[in-house]
């Protein structure tokens, strides 16, 4: 578990629930408590197209990748490991 207690996840389940996720998100930036950051490097393993996106928790500094689904793929959010 992360100090900011964002989970990973691994797939939304609909592009309804990925809206809510991304209202969710901008309410966490609006409130100061994520901030959007630039995607530093472009993953050579993503498929080519995916939207990439980078946040980053101020009160842990963790930095935490949001890929926008794309069919088949169904998107995720998940910490990376190193930027």
């Amino acid at each position: 578990m992360n100090n900011c207690n964002w989970k990973p996840i691994r797939g939304f389940g609909s592009p309804q629930e990925f809206g809510r996720f991304c209202g969710w998100l901008g309410d966490q930036v609006v409130l100061g408590v994520a901030t959007q950051i630039p995607v530093a490097h472009q993953d050579s393993e993503l498929f080519y197209g995916l939207r990439e996106r980078w946040f980053q928790c101020k009160g842990c500094n963790e930095v935490w990748r949001l890929l926008t689904p794309d069919f088949p793929f169904r998107g995720s959010w998940d910490e990376l490991s190193t930027v």
